[in-house]
C-alpha cells in the first residue's frame, strides 16, 4: 500500500506542473519524471562526450583536408582524405548509430567538381552528422 505525503509548492510551480502534466497525468507522476530526468543528467558520462567529440574532430579534420588539397589541386591526397572520411563516417555509424552515408557522398562529389554547392552541401552534411552524432550520445545517456 502506498503511503502519501502532502507538500506545499508556490503557485508558479504549481502551474507549471499542472500544464506538465495535462489530463492524462497526476502530479505526482509528472514529478517523477522531473526527478528521473534530473538525476539522469547527472550520470552522463563524460567519457562518452569526449569520445564523440573525439570522432567529430576526426571528421572535421579529415573534411577540412579533402578540401584543401582539392583547392591546392592535390589529387592523389584528395583520394586520401575521402579514405579518411570513409573510415571516420563507418566509425561514427558503428559506434552511434548515426547514418553516414550522405557525408561520404557529398565529399565524393565534391571532390570530382570542386564547386561552391558542392563545398556548402558537404559542411552542411558535416554539421548534420555531427548534430546527430550528440543527439544519439545525449539520448542514450540519459
Amino acid at each position: 500500500m502506498t503511503k502519501w505525503k502532502v507538500i506545499r509548492v508556490p503557485e508558479e510551480i504549481y502551474n507549471r506542473l499542472s500544464e506538465l502534466k495535462g489530463e492524462d497525468k497526476a502530479f505526482h507522476e509528472v514529478i517523477a519524471e522531473l526527478l528521473e530526468k534530473a538525476q539522469a543528467k547527472d550520470r552522463l558520462a563524460p567519457i562518452a562526450f569526449d569520445k564523440a567529440a573525439w570522432h567529430c574532430f576526426e571528421l572535421v579534420t579529415s573534411v577540412a583536408f579533402l578540401r584543401a588539397y582539392k583547392q591546392l589541386g592535390l589529387e592523389d591526397k584528395v583520394k586520401e582524405q575521402l579514405d579518411a572520411i570513409r573510415c571516420v563516417a563507418d566509425q561514427i555509424e558503428e559506434r552511434y548509430g548515426v547514418e553516414t552515408e550522405d557525408i561520404f557522398e557529398a565529399a565524393k562529389q565534391y571532390a570530382e567538381s570542386g564547386s561552391k554547392d558542392d563545398v556548402i552541401l558537404l559542411n552542411e552534411v558535416t554539421k548534420a552528422v555531427i548534430k546527430y552524432l550528440f543527439m544519439k550520445v545525449a539520448n542514450s545517456e540519459a
